[in-house]
């Protein structure tokens, strides 16, 4: 366990318990608005069916990906040709966090996903449904926190929802086995220091202590004008709202 790591540990243990808090699974989505709950939309849900993953799961998921790669296409935002950058990937509201879609080759979040990354997508998330459902679901262990870490965001009607930034697995297993509430974590809060860690970091190494976390934890469509990438100019106000307006339009 790194000193990061242990310090992180004495937070969320012993230091300061409020960083862990409870929330509905229906409140729920992916950074594509692909809904959790006992009738989520998410496709991880779809694949388990009555207590297994479905024989034609490879197909299922295959088309899913193929379908998702089209949405890419037609709606992630493109730097120009003069930054070499080409189709890129990037939420308005965060700071930085600016990757190639190709970047996500293998990645089980947007794609794009070739077939041979496949099997291995469902056979986690096959491994992830049995543990839970043999030995519960437990939300960290004596040398881990293994919290969901979340963002909220809130529309425009004052709807709250939380982004799942880690743990889209466990969050669907839990979905389909009919759990009603989670214990989740702020994604900042989870990757912060204490004040303690800060203030003998910054003696021993003399300097700042760079923090490789985004810091954001609640995202207010009413401060669109404020969002990182919409000051920046890499984003149109108009286009950002659009954006976000696309994680609520799968929520029932």
């Amino acid at each position: 366990m790194s000193i990061s790591s242990l310090d992180r540990w004495l937070r969320f243990n012993l230091l300061n318990r409020k960083f862990s808090f409870k929330i509905n699974l229906h409140d729920c989505i992916d950074e594509w608005g692909n809904t959790y709950g006992k009738s989520g939309s998410h496709i991880f849900i779809k694949l388990i069916d009555n207590g297994g993953i479905k024989k034609d799961s490879f197909n299922i998921l295959k088309n899913w990906y193929a379908d998702l790669n089209n949405q890419i296409e037609r709606n992630l935002p493109v730097i120009s040709d003069k930054n070499n950058q080409g189709n890129i990937y990037f939420c308005p509201w965060e700071n930085n966090r600016i990757r190639p879609v190709k970047k996500f080759l293998g990645s089980h979040k947007i794609g794009p996903t070739p077939d041979e990354f496949i099997n291995d997508i469902i056979s986690r998330l096959e491994g992830i449904y049995n543990q839970i459902k043999k030995n519960g679901y437990k939300k960290k262990n004596i040398l881990q926190i293994n919290l969901i870490r979340v963002i909220k965001v809130i529309n425009k009607q004052g709807i709250e929802k939380y982004i799942i930034r880690d743990g889209q697995h466990r969050v669907a297993v839990l979905s389909s086995l009919n759990y009603s509430t989670i214990q989740v974590c702020f994604d900042a809060d989870y990757h912060d220091n204490s004040r303690i860690f800060k203030y003998f970091y910054n003696l021993i190494k003399k300097g700042n202590l760079a923090r490789d976390a985004n810091g954001t934890k609640i995202v207010n469509i009413n401060e669109v004008e404020k969002w990182p990438h919409v000051l920046s100019g890499l984003i149109s106000r108009d286009n950002a709202s659009k954006q976000f307006n696309r994680l609520f339009e799968k929520t029932k």
